[in-house]
């Protein structure tokens, strides 16, 4: 198919102030509108995303019954995946447990010899597929969305863990806890060795006590920032002296553990790591923290104080169940308001599965990851401890350009012969299995604001917003017209309108409304 470039619209760097506006009436203040717009914000945003046939089943089952639904795991789970220890960390661990010196430095000299830093990292490439194609496979929308959620909260990074067997292994636990008690998940990743690694809790001894992952636990994890003193950390540090791991697994070191007193945020004792979580749980601020991020990830805005409160509350008369704020969350009118609604700035995963889900497209989880990551989200591989910066951070000139060239890639529509693998293999999957021009032929579209806005309604993710109208309609009737052909005749063209409709799907996802959900 012949390319031709694509002028990008770079009006997308300004994402937030070109929202759509929904086309439903607001949800009156004592109850909730209930229909296609409400939805599909909520598959968005629970979700990954959906077919316009499924959007319509959910308007049509009622909201209570749609949102047990999502909360609901799927009757049979499928297989997990299957790792293996393949690190020099994980050999050397393994030969250190069999407590011969001569034994490490045959494994380490095997390992070597064998490229196991190599099988390493294509495991956990391997693990990045696994789960994006669980994500596009939309089984269990809501538990990949939590995954992504935890992972993102409790955040632990392969450049420093080293050791894919474990970061395979704590994602299980997330996805395993990701609709489960917050308070099951926070003592679950105490003892979690990717964690306990990753923040230096594995060189935690009673002598020099380490503070990272206690400061981490109560900045990040739990309380939020002014809700503790320094003391507290030192404090907490000493009661997990001793928590470290072993061959991938919790280990706890009696002879590091600090046994003395502690006097941790007013409560005093002998305290070990589990007291301490339990302390850090009984305290008020902690639902409110947790509540809080959980809403500004799913909302896009971060709530009042007040509601920030209220949601904190109920997270902690209900035992921490995630499942049951969930469902507050989702059956609140709140959500549904227009400040939230087709706002959000779509993260490189949400971009990249909702492009390929919409564009019918069944690329390979693999792939997917690829993608992502060149937009700027690596999966297991964060710029930091406090993961990744949602929002518009998630739009720089750099992870735009990336954006539209995946894309184009899947469309079929931008020169890949000096691009990169992964650009090529997209292509390959993607512009051999499309035919836009059946696909909005059998609507009865044919003038060409009609062809634009079957196209926007089929591909984006949001209302189509008037301006995104107007603008896929005057790129149409000038290619049109450069065909030579009246408006209402563009789809008659026959093989000469595939192309056109390729161009102008990949216009609309360049729009600043394809980069929102």
């Amino acid at each position: 198919m012949p390319c031709r470039p694509l002028l990008v619209p770079f009006l997308a760097l300004t994402l937030i102030a070109s929202a759509p506006m929904g086309s439903a009436e607001p949800a009156a203040p004592d109850g909730l509108v209930w229909d296609a717009r409400a939805a599909r914000h909520l598959l968005n945003r629970a979700g990954f995303g959906a077919s316009r046939r499924r959007l319509e089943a959910a308007a049509e089952m009622g909201a209570e019954a749609f949102v047990r639904a999502l909360l609901e795991s799927p009757a049979e789970d499928r297989d997990p995946f299957f790792a293996e220890r393949l690190g020099p960390r994980d050999m050397k661990d393994e030969a250190m447990g069999a407590g011969s010196m001569d034994i490490v430095e045959q494994r380490m000299e095997g390992a070597s010899k064998r490229g196991s830093r190599a099988a390493d990292k294509d495991q956990l490439d391997r693990f990045r597929a696994f789960w994006l194609q669980r994500i596009l496979d939309d089984e269990d929308p809501l538990r990949e969305r939590m995954t992504l959620f935890w992972h993102g909260h409790f955040t632990s990074s392969f450049r420093d863990v080293k050791s894919s067997y474990e970061m395979v292994a704590q994602n299980e636990l997330l996805r395993a806890n990701a609709l489960g008690s917050f308070a099951d998940l926070l003592h679950g990743i105490a003892r979690d060795p990717a964690m306990l690694e990753y923040l230096d809790n594995d060189s935690n001894r009673k002598r020099s006590p380490n503070e990272n992952f206690a400061r981490e636990l109560l900045e990040l994890f739990a309380l939020g920032e002014g809700n503790y003193t320094e003391r507290d950390v030192a404090e907490a540090a000493r009661a997990f002296t001793g928590w470290t791991d072993k061959n991938g697994e919790f280990q706890f070191a009696e002879n590091r553990h600090d046994r003395g007193k502690k006097t941790f945020l007013g409560a005093t004792g002998r305290f070990d790591g589990d007291d301490v979580i339990d302390v850090v749980l009984r305290q008020k601020t902690c639902g409110e923290h947790v509540a809080r991020r959980l809403i500004t990830y799913l909302e896009g805005i971060e709530p009042e104080p007040d509601r920030a409160v209220e949601y904190g509350a109920f997270l902690s008369e209900h035992d921490y169940s995630i499942a049951a704020l969930l469902e507050k969350l989702f059956l609140d009118p709140r959500f549904y308001r227009d400040e939230v609604v087709g706002t959000r700035v779509t993260s490189p995963i949400d971009y990249i599965v909702g492009c390929a889900r919409r564009l019918g497209v069944r690329a390979p989880g693999r792939m997917l990851a690829q993608a992502s990551a060149l937009a700027g989200q690596h999966l297991f591989e964060p710029p930091n401890v406090k993961g990744w910066e949602e929002g518009e951070a998630w739009i720089t000139t750099s992870s735009f350009m990336a954006r539209s060239n995946l894309v184009g890639a899947l469309l079929g529509v931008v020169e890949t012969e000096r691009s990169g693998s992964s650009l090529k293999l997209l292509a390959r999957l993607g512009g051999p299995f499309l035919n836009l021009h059946h696909r909005v032929r059998r609507t009865g579209a044919a003038r060409d604001g009609e062809i634009a806005e079957r196209l926007l309604v089929e591909l984006l993710a949001v209302e189509p917003s008037p301006e995104a109208l107007a603008q896929v309609t005057a790129f149409l009737a000038a290619e049109r017209e450069e065909l030579g052909l009246l408006d209402g005749a563009l789809l008659e063209g026959g093989p000469r309108a595939e192309p056109v409709l390729r161009r102008a799907a990949h216009l609309i996802l360049t729009l600043p409304d394809a980069h929102l959900h």
